[in-house]
């Protein structure tokens, strides 16, 4: 774990003894308590409460994929671990299985991103990949709504995968980054609070 607090010029890191952390790393902040950082290390998630100077397991959240923060309160973090996703309202000392599966049946997603909506915390996207991108039932991959703070969710019907999601408080409006089948690499955007999205840049020459 590294961190820089002259704007990038200089880093200083740690190391995390006993965790592999593998090739998916995600950090997150609190909105308030600043010092309080999570880290998803496709093992668990990791806590520290100094900074990043040591940390801790948070909890037991298994193979996590990736950790946000609710920008609005203050101990609000949700971590995802494929299909289910957790949320903690305590900074993660105990954690609720806020969905069981994303998917009803059939391919277990990799979730790339959790992506909440800074207004309107109770909606949430997941940006997910995986095996499923390129088989037969593709459509389960994609970019999934929840409009409950995660305890169900829609899959809006963009077979390929996805990788980000962001959100312009001005106007209100979405934009997700992924692979769509047919298109390609691709950048979308939704006026409709995210229910549905249209292409307005294809043809990117690396992943999204």
């Amino acid at each position: 774990f590294c961190k820089s607090t002259d704007a990038a010029q200089s880093w200083s890191c740690v190391t995390l003894i006993g965790i592999s952390v593998g090739t998916s790393v995600t950090t997150a902040i609190d909105p308030v308590f600043t010092n309080v950082i999570y880290l998803a290390s496709s093992q668990t998630v990791m806590r520290s409460t100094d900074g990043g100077i040591t940390w801790s397991k948070a909890g037991v959240v298994p193979g996590a994929e990736t950790v946000i923060t609710d920008p609005r309160w203050s101990g609000f973090v949700y971590a995802a671990t494929g299909s289910p996703i957790y949320k903690s309202n305590d900074f993660g000392t105990s954690w609720a299985v806020s969905s069981q599966r994303i998917i009803p049946k059939g391919d277990t997603p990799t979730i790339e991103g959790l992506f909440l909506d800074p207004q309107f915390g109770n909606t949430i996207f997941a940006a997910a990949s995986g095996l499923c991108a390129s088989s037969p039932s593709s459509q389960q991959c994609g970019l999934f709504r929840s409009e409950d703070g995660g305890l169900s969710w829609t899959n809006l019907g963009l077979p390929g995968w996805f990788s980000s999601v962001a959100f312009d408080s001005a106007t209100g409006d979405y934009y997700a980054g992924g692979n769509v089948t047919g298109p390609g690499n691709v950048v979308l955007k939704s006026s409709d609070g995210g229910f549905t999205f249209s292409p307005i840049k294809n043809g990117f020459g690396g992943g999204a």
